[in-house]
């Protein structure tokens, strides 16, 4: 805090060698407190029996060595000013606490006139600021005690200090090194909650200030990472963001320059001795500035703050919430350090040039162009509302150089907590290994968005061939890497096409069809478990407590001018749940493989379930679809095998708990890196 004109003198005061600083600079200092309508503290002694009050006051303008004070609150000093006398008066800005033995020029009523000395003293300084705070409340619960309730009186990037009033709190003193849990809030947001321990306390009147610590200062640094060669991307770009917030414990407002960011958090780095940082603070509201205008809006939390190597303190900051547009346009823009030609959710999709991509890569191959042809107008409505609106329930990602698209990969939320990964494909004739980029490129946004949206993401799902080489070690090789099918599952789904109006449709007497209950479900659930213990279910939303929010997202799906529609059925005999079959209808070629727009069928008694009663059930759903064969998807597929049933293809679902994201990401890592260096044939899932 020392200005230019300062040097070092022995304080008359202490006895003890000082920071001394001029007259020039204590004008200065004075104008600067006046500007912002700030206070000084006048120490006043009584001549007679010795006594010392502490007086707040506002200082007016200074022009030289006289400068008039006005009383915040009127002092009570008696009717003889002459019965006390100024010791001194204390200025400061929370480094430094400057001491000054001025003279009283003139006392009236309203405040005194004061005389300022030559030079004054530096009498505690700190080597971190303390800044003032205002309107955050406070409330302490000890391990020892009922809660208090006070207010924030100033901070730093390591400590803070809650100042009580003794009253109320019932408690005379704290002991430094006890534990307490700390929550601030300013209006109804909680700016900070955590354990802290006390640094110390001091009574004074009728208040208690208490010094506190925080007790995590690296929160969540690295966690929930298998390794940092797994954290989000960082690209280093010309030039940085401004990070531009309101601190919410001053009020004031902070920019700092980003050292680095991600689509999950940044970090800053403040001069360390005015740092204000605390690990575990709250920003409700972050603009992440590139240009004047060009700017995202997120709330952060403070992780954890390190000294650098030139002095200063970074502190690394969690993206807490930010809008799906907003993360959507700034990771795309981070990730073009990294995938260059690789882009992602770009509304400026070359719709001719995809579907010219599809047929040359052989995603769409002739007998699922047969499927798909008498359809044509409808499948490139689709796309186009798909690719060139970036709804919030579908991404994708394009490998495109020269115009020309190399590599695609794309996922749709289809269940409340699940993105389904399809579409995967990419020339094999090129010298890009553009499947695999746009692979690990999707697979990179996946840790990103999941950390910051957990209830829009928590399983990812794909179906693929098992001949599929690549999906077949890139999702189905998962399960052993995790050795757990509680965090990754594979199940097989016989496949085969209804004809809409198959022989048969009632059922025998004693077997019905009806909507599936809570009972139904459990029941699944405990043959599900007895036969394969994963994560089908979860990933499938087939849970009585998934019924609210899929019913939810089929509305949102409504809203933005596309189709889901799901019914779930039970085929019982006697009343005991047999069979559960799940009417899935969505717009026609969401998925090119109509996995999700056909029946989906999940045997409990494979022995007392005849072929033909399933069948005649299915009968008595196919009025659901539009004219032509009905998908159908049977599980398990042994029971196809057991009684005979044709079909056509074998599907295996593979179920992911993003939780367990990275392990999963070494083993693909492993995977995916070694064959950059040689040439591979790259093959397209969902086919």
């Amino acid at each position: 805090m020392v200005g230019e004109e300062q040097g070092v003198a022995r304080s008359p005061v202490q006895g003890s060698t000082q920071r001394r600083v001029t007259r020039r600079w204590l004008v200065n200092a004075l104008n600067r407190i006046n500007f912002s309508d700030g206070k000084i503290a006048l120490t006043f002694q009584h001549n007679v029996h010795g006594s010392t009050i502490v007086v707040p006051a506002r200082p007016g303008s200074c022009l030289g060595s006289e400068f008039d004070c006005t009383w915040v609150r009127r002092p009570a000093l008696g009717e003889a000013s002459a019965d006390w006398r100024l010791q001194h008066f204390h200025l400061g800005d929370g480094l430094s606490q400057i001491e000054v033995l001025a003279d009283i020029a003139l006392w009236n009523e309203g405040g005194v006139r004061l005389t300022l000395p030559e030079a004054a003293f530096d009498i505690n300084s700190r080597q971190v600021k303390r800044h003032l705070c205002r309107g955050v409340s406070a409330r302490l619960a000890f391990d020892s005690g009922n809660p208090v309730e006070g207010r924030l009186e100033s901070s730093s990037s390591s400590s803070f200090s809650v100042r009580i009033k003794s009253a109320e709190a019932g408690r005379p003193h704290a002991f430094p090194g006890e534990t307490v849990a700390a929550t601030l809030t300013r209006g109804a947001t909680i700016i900070f909650a955590g354990r802290c321990s006390v640094i110390r306390s001091a009574t004074e009147r009728s208040t208690l200030t208490i010094a506190l610590r925080p007790l995590d200062t690296q929160q969540g640094h690295s966690s929930g990472q298998a390794s940092t060669r797994f954290r989000s991307l960082r690209p280093l770009l010309t030039p940085l963001p401004l990070i531009v917030f309101r601190h919410p414990f001053t009020g004031h407002q902070v920019t700092l320059r980003a050292l680095d960011i991600s689509g999950g958090g940044f970090s800053v780095e403040e001069e360390k001795s005015r740092a204000q940082l605390l690990p575990g603070l709250l920003l409700p509201r972050v603009r992440i500035e590139f240009t004047s205008g060009f700017e995202f809006s997120c709330s952060a939390r403070v992780i954890y703050n390190e000294p650098t190597a030139e002095g200063g303190l970074r502190s690394g900051l969690a993206i807490e919430t930010m809008s799906l547009s907003n993360h959507t346009r700034l990771t795309s823009l981070l990730h073009l350090g990294q995938y260059r030609n690789s882009n992602l959710c770009t509304p400026h999709v070359d719709l001719e040039e995809l579907w010219n991509f599809f047929f040359e890569s052989g995603f769409i191959y002739p007998e699922k162009y047969a499927h798909i042809k008498d359809q044509k107008a409808h499948f490139m409505r689709l796309y186009r509302n798909l690719y060139t609106r970036t709804p919030r329930i579908a991404r994708h990602i394009i490998y495109q150089e020269r115009g020309a698209i190399h590599g695609h990969v794309a996922m749709f939320r289809w269940y409340p907590t699940t993105w389904l990964l399809h579409h995967h494909a990419a020339l094999t004739s090129t010298r890009h290994k553009a499947g695999l980029v746009v692979m690990e490129h999707m697979l990179r946004y996946i840790n990103e968005f999941h950390r910051l949206f957990p209830h829009l993401m928590r399983y990812i799902g794909c179906y693929f061939r098992p001949n599929n080489r690549f999906a077949a070690k890139a999702f189905g090789g998962a399960m052993q890497s995790l050795h757990d099918p509680r965090k990754c599952s594979r199940d097989a789904f016989a496949s085969f096409h209804l004809d809409k109006h198959p022989a048969g449709g009632n059922l025998p007497h004693g077997w019905s069809l009806a909507p599936a209950d809570a009972a139904d479900r459990a029941a699944l659930q405990v043959s599900y478990s007895s036969f394969s213990g994963g994560l089908m279910l979860h990933g499938l939303a087939l849970r009585e407590e998934d019924c609210a929010a899929d019913a939810s997202l089929s509305k949102e799906y409504a809203r933005l001018g596309f189709q889901r529609d799901r019914q779930v059925f039970a085929l019982r005999r006697e009343g005991i749940c047999i069979a559960i079959i799940a009417a899935n209808r969505s717009d026609l070629g969401l998925n090119l493989s109509d996995l999700t727009n056909g029946l989906q069928v999940f045997v409990l008694g494979p022995d007392v379930l005849p072929v033909r009663v399933l069948l005649g059930a299915l009968a008595g759903l196919v009025h659901l679809y539009p004219p032509g064969t009905v998908p159908v998807l049977l599980y398990p597929r042994g029971y196809a095998d057991a009684v005979g049933l044709a079909y056509d293809k074998v599907y295996d679902f593979s179920v992911l708990d993003i939780e367990h994201f990275g392990p999963y990401l070494e083993f693909l890592d492993s995977l995916i890196s070694p064959p950059r260096n040689r040439s591979t044939a790259e093959s397209s899932t969902s086919q």
